[in-house]
Protein backbone atom coordinates (compact mmCIF):
# COMPACT_ATOMS: atom_id res chain seq x y z
CA UNK A 1 0.00 0.00 0.00
CA UNK A 2 1.48 3.22 -1.22
CA UNK A 3 1.42 6.09 1.72
CA UNK A 4 -0.26 9.36 0.11
CA UNK A 5 -0.09 12.59 1.40
CA UNK A 6 -1.50 14.41 4.33
CA UNK A 7 -4.48 16.48 4.21
CA UNK A 8 -7.90 16.45 2.92
CA UNK A 9 -9.08 15.07 -0.78
CA UNK A 10 -12.15 16.48 -1.87
CA UNK A 11 -13.67 14.89 -5.14
CA UNK A 12 -16.75 15.99 -6.75
CA UNK A 13 -18.35 14.02 -10.34
CA UNK A 14 -21.61 13.86 -11.53
CA UNK A 15 -23.25 16.00 -8.00
CA UNK A 16 -26.67 16.47 -9.73
CA UNK A 17 -26.35 13.70 -12.18
CA UNK A 18 -30.09 11.65 -11.04
CA UNK A 19 -31.82 14.60 -9.44
CA UNK A 20 -33.43 16.52 -12.13
CA UNK A 21 -34.99 19.29 -9.69
CA UNK A 22 -32.02 20.42 -9.01
CA UNK A 23 -30.82 20.05 -12.57
CA UNK A 24 -33.56 22.48 -14.02
CA UNK A 25 -31.96 24.88 -11.80
CA UNK A 26 -28.14 24.36 -12.79
CA UNK A 27 -26.94 27.76 -15.04
CA UNK A 28 -24.43 26.80 -17.56
CA UNK A 29 -20.96 24.80 -16.97
CA UNK A 30 -19.22 28.15 -17.06
CA UNK A 31 -21.28 29.46 -14.47
CA UNK A 32 -21.21 26.83 -12.05
CA UNK A 33 -17.47 26.55 -12.29
CA UNK A 34 -17.20 30.29 -11.31
CA UNK A 35 -19.49 29.54 -8.68
CA UNK A 36 -17.28 26.79 -7.31
CA UNK A 37 -14.09 29.04 -7.69
CA UNK A 38 -15.20 31.63 -5.66
CA UNK A 39 -15.50 29.70 -3.00
CA UNK A 40 -12.31 28.11 -3.24
CA UNK A 41 -10.97 31.76 -2.98
CA UNK A 42 -12.67 32.17 -0.25
CA UNK A 43 -11.25 29.21 1.09
CA UNK A 44 -7.96 30.08 0.15
CA UNK A 45 -7.81 33.38 1.37
CA UNK A 46 -9.04 32.58 4.81
CA UNK A 47 -6.39 29.40 5.32
CA UNK A 48 -3.24 30.75 3.64
CA UNK A 49 -0.96 28.65 5.65
CA UNK A 50 -2.86 25.22 3.44
CA UNK A 51 -1.93 24.11 0.54
CA UNK A 52 -4.62 24.27 -2.49
CA UNK A 53 -4.85 22.49 -5.78
CA UNK A 54 -7.74 22.07 -7.94
CA UNK A 55 -7.97 20.37 -10.92
CA UNK A 56 -11.00 20.74 -13.20
CA UNK A 57 -11.89 18.43 -16.18
CA UNK A 58 -8.31 16.43 -15.90
CA UNK A 59 -6.35 19.32 -15.48
CA UNK A 60 -4.91 21.74 -12.85
CA UNK A 61 -6.62 24.56 -12.51
CA UNK A 62 -5.64 26.19 -9.69
CA UNK A 63 -2.31 25.38 -7.29
CA UNK A 64 -1.23 27.90 -4.29
CA UNK A 65 1.35 26.34 -1.86
CA UNK A 66 0.92 27.53 1.86
CA UNK A 67 1.44 31.10 2.04
CA UNK A 68 3.19 33.28 5.19
CA UNK A 69 0.79 35.69 4.71
CA UNK A 70 -2.67 37.13 3.50
CA UNK A 71 -0.86 39.56 1.11
CA UNK A 72 1.46 36.57 -0.10
CA UNK A 73 -1.73 34.64 -0.94
CA UNK A 74 -3.32 37.61 -2.80
CA UNK A 75 -0.49 37.39 -4.81
CA UNK A 76 -0.52 33.92 -6.05
CA UNK A 77 -4.84 34.45 -6.73
CA UNK A 78 -4.30 38.04 -8.84
CA UNK A 79 -1.18 38.86 -9.10
CA UNK A 80 1.84 40.74 -7.60
CA UNK A 81 0.39 44.16 -8.45
CA UNK A 82 -2.76 43.13 -7.02
CA UNK A 83 -1.58 42.64 -3.62
CA UNK A 84 1.10 45.25 -3.46
CA UNK A 85 -2.15 47.70 -4.42
CA UNK A 86 -3.36 46.55 -1.04
CA UNK A 87 -3.29 48.47 2.53
CA UNK A 88 -2.76 46.28 5.10
CA UNK A 89 -4.98 47.00 8.09
CA UNK A 90 -3.96 45.06 10.93
CA UNK A 91 -6.03 45.03 14.51
CA UNK A 92 -5.99 42.99 17.84
CA UNK A 93 -9.37 41.23 16.04
CA UNK A 94 -9.47 41.94 12.39
CA UNK A 95 -6.53 41.06 9.29
CA UNK A 96 -7.72 42.12 6.11
CA UNK A 97 -5.65 43.78 3.06
CA UNK A 98 -7.66 46.79 1.57
CA UNK A 99 -7.75 47.99 -1.87
CA UNK A 100 -7.08 51.97 -1.78
CA UNK A 101 -9.96 54.34 -3.48
CA UNK A 102 -6.78 55.19 -6.10
CA UNK A 103 -6.47 51.91 -7.17
CA UNK A 104 -7.68 50.66 -10.70
CA UNK A 105 -11.47 48.92 -10.25
CA UNK A 106 -10.71 46.41 -12.97
CA UNK A 107 -9.38 44.10 -10.07
CA UNK A 108 -12.37 41.75 -9.05
CA UNK A 109 -12.43 41.52 -5.27
CA UNK A 110 -15.31 40.77 -2.68
CA UNK A 111 -15.26 41.68 0.66
CA UNK A 112 -15.09 37.94 3.02
CA UNK A 113 -14.76 38.12 6.94
CA UNK A 114 -12.97 35.59 8.86
CA UNK A 115 -12.60 35.41 12.31
CA UNK A 116 -9.98 33.20 14.18
CA UNK A 117 -10.51 31.80 18.00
Amino acid sequence: MRRGRRGTSVTVDALFYNTPARQKFLRGARSEWRAITDVITAMALARPDVRIAVTHDGRESLTLPPASSLRERVAALWGVDAADALVAVDDVRVHSCERPRAAPRRCRLSAAGFSSP
